[in-house]
């Protein structure tokens, strides 16, 4: 079992120890869906955590066999969508398997198929043979028969808020370090990731010492009066992508690259 620990503080952020590698989240209506792997162990499992109230909903579900070569994919209405895989190498999907999103208990699964779009409360599924089903996402249950391709449509998540990004020898860089360089411990470089959100300014920051490269993380009001610092990476060996995001009142981030860090405004 992960064992899975929300590790409440007096004061911002909580802290979700999950123990391996946070690979992947989704969010979906104020619940966070992670895909954590552990390399030494080949395996990988997932987690629900609501946002609103930092705790996990549940954890370490009941996979198929080999789950390793498994992924998170997406969610639609009440299921979470895996997708399985043969080759590392050339991870294209081969399987589809559905959670509850509520219990992240196993609904169904279809070996030979995986998932091309999802579309009006309806989802295709293709095989090798470029055969297109068209399935419930509930039940897994065919409906009718589809043509050979589909269209993939992505699903929107406009209500999410995502940072700037600028990138060093850009002018909006230099005016993020100028105001943020003494806050450090290292030197800033390579590129920051800037928003505002609710009177607060929220900076990332790669930075370097001593030929080691870093990821800060500035929390700050508008007079620039540090409400939360942390050091979220000690080696990265390159751009951290994605480094953080909004939703509602809450600050979302990954830090050492096993916790799930949640900060409310």
């Amino acid at each position: 079992m992960l064992n899975l620990k929300s590790i409440f503080k007096k004061e911002n952020p909580v802290q979700i120890s999950l123990g391996g590698q946070l690979w992947k989240v989704i969010e979906n209506e104020g619940f966070l869906y992670c895909e954590i792997r552990y390399a030494k162990e080949r395996r990988v499992s997932f987690c629900c955590v609501e946002i609103a109230k930092g705790k996990v909903v549940w954890e370490n579900p009941q996979l198929p066999d080999d789950d390793w070569w498994m992924g998170m994919d997406m969610v639609v209405r009440d299921r979470l969508l895996l997708y399985t895989y043969e080759d590392p190498d050339r991870p294209e999907p081969k399987g589809v398997f559905a959670l509850n999103v509520l219990s992240g208990k196993l609904v169904w699964g279809k070996k030979d198929y995986f998932c091309t779009a999802y579309s009006n409360g309806i989802l295709y599924v293709q095989n090798s043979e470029g055969e297109t089903l068209v399935v419930d996402p509930e039940t897994g249950a065919e409906q009718l028969s589809g043509g050979k391709e589909r269209q993939v449509e992505e699903l929107i998540q406009d209500h999410l808020k995502f940072p700037d990004r600028y990138n060093e020898g850009e002018t909006h860089y230099d005016t993020v370090v100028s105001y943020i360089k003494d806050l450090l411990e290292a030197e800033p470089v390579l590129a920051v990731d800037y928003i505002e959100h609710n009177s607060n300014i929220i900076v990332s920051s790669h930075a370097k010492s001593e030929n080691r490269l870093y990821l800060y993380l500035l929390i700050m009001d508008m007079e620039g009066k540090v409400k939360h610092k942390q050091l979220l990476e000690t080696s990265l060996k390159g751009l951290s992508a994605d480094t953080f995001f909004i939703y509602s009142n809450a600050l979302i981030y990954i830090s050492e690259r096993t916790k799930l860090n949640l900060y409310y405004f």
